[in-house]
């Protein structure tokens, strides 16, 4: 308790709710950290070009590919100059938002004269310092892989592995390091997954790696590659959001008359020309009274395809071909940010529809571009109250190019992203509410400063009420909206009508580390006795 009450002490002025101080713009949520860092009391992320910025590349090699013996080298210059003990490797996700997995994995550390332009294709070759062996710093285990965050901070590591053994690294003139894993496989089948860190894409990175054999003695060379780490003396705590339950309103405010297909997570460009969208299985009768690709680098055209099937596509590589009377509607560079009129499209019970969407950008051929939806990956919607599954949909075929009649794919496991296309249904709107929302803009690290946004998204409410307290509870009724948080509330922080960003600064206090904080956001609108609540938000304070 004494935690919260010194978090609290932050925003609590004489035991009066406190008029906030919102930012006019809200940032990114869920970027970790500030954009302006100090001198790293270490000098422990490796290589030094990604030491204060993004590598500049992002791979699958080492964590997610197919079994892999993996080698990367260091150079000794860019570490610590004095005795280091290293009890921890960390490595970075890429802005990317990338579901995890469990990897069957072992590591060693050890010392080489060798450098990235003279690495040796046999791995055993380059522990060539026979008075230092190799330190087997973490034997065989599985390791668990959290889903990525968007990430743009260098020195936000968010998997950190601790070492069961450390290594004492000893600068020594000529000497440079040498990290070594071996990957025996993935509760993916063993398979490559979408999980892509960050690396460096720089002339002092190098890499050695296998193609599905952990145990291979030689390996093959890359240069210009390789992932950005970083060796610490301890693992820090991580802080931590996540989102839970839903908002509300008294009474309901009839919201989007659209299929929910998720939150944007990214922008993605094919330059083949291939289209990405989602399909899902009809739980009801239903009428599609129009559609619209999602749009978020303002391209000028859009081009869209909605098909029916009475069977759900094959996974690829396997298509199907869709018949004439099965692609229900198709327009191809059309303007975009606009509803296309579908027409009443009727949608039966049990069918599958699958829509895919693209804008393709100015000038760049056959390039389009997909809006790619956040996790969770399959995503649980409804269409008009009822329960449907909807999961990615793709065609390896060019779109734009043709008259929609090209092979159609799912995926086959359901996780990977969705295109993001907007698929109106005539009386949708009454089953997906407005309701306020707080989402994480910026995350609870000691000694910097924590952010939360909040949208009342009702149009009149003049005020909102933001509560930060000690728990969760399961959604209880108030004529307010379902209160989400336990009473009473430590702080109260009167936020305006429309919503926006709390700025919350954190000291840097090691006790607060750890500590599990809940917020939820009310809001008011007394003119037209319409009121609001938003989501639960919890914090998890951590080190970085």
């Amino acid at each position: 308790m004494q935690r919260l009450l010194d978090f609290a002490a932050l925003v609590l002025v004489g035991g009066t709710p406190l008029l906030a101080q919102v930012d006019g713009a809200a940032p990114t949520p869920d970027l970790p950290g500030a954009p302006v860092h100090g001198v790293l009391v270490n000098e422990e992320i490796v290589p030094a070009s990604a030491r204060t910025a993004m590598g500049g590349a992002s791979n699958s090699i080492p964590w997610s590919w197919t079994p892999t013996h993996f080698m990367s080298v260091y150079r000794g210059t860019e570490l610590p100059q004095s005795a280091y003990p290293i009890r921890c490797i960390g490595f970075r996700s890429n802005n990317r938002v990338d579901l995890g997995a469990t990897i069957d994995i072992e590591i060693w550390l050890g010392v080489t004269t060798k450098n990235e332009t003279n690495l040796d294709t046999t791995y055993a070759n380059n522990y060539d310092i026979t008075s230092k062996p190799p330190v087997l710093v973490l034997p065989r285990t599985q390791l668990k892989l959290d889903d990525m965050v968007l990430n743009t901070d260098p020195l936000f590591f968010q998997y950190q592995i601790q070492l069961t053994t450390p290594f004492i690294w000893t600068a020594t003139a000529g000497e440079n390091l040498i990290f070594e894993c071996k990957v025996h496989g993935n509760n993916k089948g063993n398979n490559t997954f979408n999980f892509f860190p960050d690396n460096a894409s720089a002339s002092t990175t190098s890499r050695l790696f296998s193609s599905n054999d952990a145990n291979a003695t030689v390996g093959i060379l890359g240069t210009g590659l390789g992932p950005v780490l970083r060796f610490d003396l301890k693992c820090k705590a991580n802080a931590a959001t996540e989102n839970y339950d839903n908002g509300s309103t008294v009474p309901v405010v009839p919201g989007n008359p659209w299929i929910n297909q998720g939150a944007f997570a990214s922008s993605y460009n094919d330059s083949r020309g291939y289209p990405r969208g989602w399909l899902g299985q009809a739980p009801v009768d239903f009428v599609i009274t129009g559609v619209q690709v999602e749009n978020e680098p303002n391209h000028a055209e859009q081009t869209v395809a909605i098909y029916e099937f009475p069977a759900k596509p094959p996974a690829f590589p396997a298509v199907t071909t869709p018949l004439p009377a099965e692609l229900r509607f198709f327009r191809k560079d059309v303007p975009a940010n606009t509803l296309l009129n579908t027409g009443a499209i009727r949608i039966t019970k049990g069918n599958w529809i699958c829509v895919l969407g693209v804008t393709p950008p100015p000038g760049t051929g056959l390039t389009v571009t997909s809006s790619y939806t956040a996790p969770p990956h399959p995503l649980a919607v409804n269409v008009l109250g009822q329960p449907m599954t909807i999961e990615r949909c793709i065609s390896q075929a060019v779109l734009r190019a043709g008259t929609g009649l090209d092979g159609v794919s799912s995926e086959g496991t359901g996780t990977g992203s969705m295109g993001r296309v907007r698929i109106h249904v005539a009386g949708q709107g009454a089953f997906n509410p407005i309701v306020p929302t707080l989402t994480t803009s910026a995350r609870p690290v000691i000694g910097k400063t924590a952010g939360l946004t909040g949208k009342s998204n009702i149009p009149g409410a003049q005020v909102g009420l933001l509560l930060l307290s000690t728990g969760r509870l399961a959604p209880i009724p108030t004529p307010f909206g379902n209160l989400l948080v336990t009473l009473p509330s430590v702080v109260d922080i009167v936020t305006p009508g429309a919503g926006g960003n709390v700025p919350l600064p954190l000291p840097s206090s090691a006790s607060l580390v750890g500590a599990k904080v809940t917020w939820q956001n009310f809001f008011f609108d007394f003119t037209n006795t319409t009121y609001g609540s938003s989501n639960g938000v919890e914090w998890t304070i951590g080190e970085q």
